[in-house]
């Protein structure tokens, strides 16, 4: 948080000196291109015959279900908007975005109960595709250089899967699960834009996607034994992003 901080403050400064000017009110259009670093929290509940085991033994399958994995990938989008350019070089404007995050994740592990001969493999993968958001955006801006901070709500699609399998005493014990949900987030960060003349502009911008979750049920894969055991999943995304944009301006 403190280098976001520092960030938007450098942002706002290399801007403070230009000359206030209103060539940044309009409408405008662009498209965007960036990588993407996300990060999913997995946490676990069992039910059913999990309580006649030893703590050991659901420790160890709690353990190998829960956790946080990483994932990337490369994001575009298309964003319109608009500025009003206030007389003091303040800027305030709104601006809509569809996008594709383009990244997806995956974790595989094995825990061990130190109990007994048991071993679980959990595998876990997620994908995050379409992206919508509106976002205010509040700035400074001279002739040539705008810095500003921007804050708003998004919609990001998700798909998330957890496969457990019982790999110690090949007993069969096989279960899968998933879920797909679109999230709504909040989204913030801060941008520098700067016009190349004419109706041109470009920009450098960070973005932070945070909030939702999903919640789903693991079921026996056809042909596995031992039924009566329960597996629910609690799965949340995060995302941060820099990209470079170009603006139409109108």
């Amino acid at each position: 948080m403190l280098k976001r901080i520092i960030l938007t403050g450098s942002l706002l400064a290399a801007a403070g000196g230009a000359v206030a000017s209103d060539s940044w009110t309009g409408w405008y259009a662009g498209v965007n291109v960036g990588q993407g670093s996300l990060d999913a929290q997995s946490s676990a509940a069992l039910s059913g015959s999990w309580s006649s085991e030893s703590a050991a033994t659901q420790t160890a399958v709690l353990d190998a279900l829960s956790g946080e994995y990483d994932g990337s990938g490369t994001s575009w989008g298309l964003f319109a908007g608009y500025d009003h350019d206030f007389d003091n070089g303040f800027v305030l404007g709104i601006e809509a975005e569809y996008g594709d995050h383009g990244a997806n994740g995956e974790d595989v592990q094995s825990v061990a109960d130190t109990s007994s001969a048991l071993e679980y493999t959990v595998g876990q993968v997620f994908e995050a595709g379409d992206s919508y958001s509106i976002r205010p955006r509040f700035g400074y801006a001279g002739e040539q250089v705008m810095a500003y901070v921007t804050a708003g709500w998004a919609w990001t699609d998700v798909d998330f899967a957890t496969a457990l399998t019982e790999t110690g005493l090949d007993n069969g014990y096989a279960k899968l699960g998933g879920a797909s949900k679109s999230f709504s987030q909040t989204v913030f960060g801060a941008g520098l834009e700067f016009r190349f003349g004419g109706n041109w502009s470009g920009r450098l911008e960070y973005l932070r996607y945070n909030g939702g979750d999903v919640t789903y049920d693991l079921e026996y894969v056809p042909g596995s034994t031992f039924p009566g055991y329960g597996e629910t999943i609690t799965q949340d995304f995060d995302a941060d992003v820099i990209r470079l944009g170009l603006a139409y301006r109108f």
